[in-house]
């Protein structure tokens, strides 16, 4: 039986910004989507999750994790798939290397290794 080739899923440009707090990465994206939307083009947003993060009980800045982490990495991807069906053009504020920056610099922040050792079970 031959099968049909899957068609192809068509992204939209995605533009994302990394950084750290107060360099104006959201007032930028504000203004870009803005000018944008001028020229008739359709675009989404997908917001900083720190906020999110802690509002659900999950440590940010110096306290994160590697489960509060992945939450926002998770949560992160699943915002930007969910917006490819409604934009030409998406803008993400804070995204997957952002994430995990900030979980690198937590831990060297705590003076804890990025990659403990398993605990052993006897």
């Amino acid at each position: 039986m031959v099968s049909e080739p899957r068609p192809e899923v068509v992204r939209p440009v995605t533009i994302a910004l990394t950084g750290t707090h107060s360099t104006g990465k959201t007032t930028w994206i504000k203004r870009l989507a803005n000018e944008l939307r001028r020229n008739r083009i359709e675009v989404a947003k997908v917001a900083d999750l720190g906020l999110q993060a802690q509002q659900n009980g999950l440590p940010i800045l110096s306290g994160r994790t590697w489960a509060s982490t992945l939450w926002i990495i998770t949560r992160g991807i699943s915002n930007e798939i969910e917006a490819w069906s409604k934009a030409d053009v998406v803008l993400i504020d804070r995204s997957v290397p952002d994430a995990l920056a900030y979980y690198e610099a937590a831990l060297e922040y705590r003076g804890q290794p990025a990659d403990p050792a398993p605990r052993r079970t006897a």
